[in-house]
């Protein structure tokens, strides 16, 4: 990713082709945040797997292998990403937020490395 950050909400076309896309677990350069009002996400991250109905946020940081999949449920689906690289919001590399963290907003937990802030 060459830009700063990049800010998405992909369509139910696009989470589809997303998911086709995506099949192996990957790591990259930069932090990813997905929140998800409608739809449901699935994780493989650090090794740890999961599925969570929206509402959910995930966060990944940089450098964690993961695979992280956007979902349709009842045939809907409400995601926004966000990309960003570590410069945007942590010009000093202090640590702003857990490494990686998945809330499913009002219903479960699953967090994979360190302890979430709680459920929202």
């Amino acid at each position: 990713m060459e830009q700063l950050f990049t800010i998405s909400r992909p369509g139910c076309k696009e989470v589809k082709e997303l998911s086709s896309k995506y099949n192996e677990p990957h790591l990259h350069d930069y932090k990813e945040l997905l929140i998800g009002m409608k739809g449901e996400i699935g994780h493989f991250i650090d090794f740890k797997a999961g599925r969570l109905p929206a509402p959910y946020f995930s966060f990944v940081a940089q450098g964690n292998l993961h695979l992280v999949k956007p979902g349709i449920k009842d045939g809907r689906c409400d995601i926004w990403m966000l990309l960003f690289k570590s410069e945007f919001i942590q010009p000093e590399g202090k640590a702003f937020i857990n490494p990686v963290c998945t809330i499913g907003l009002g219903k479960t937990e699953l967090c994979l490395k360190n302890t979430c802030s709680g459920i929202i």
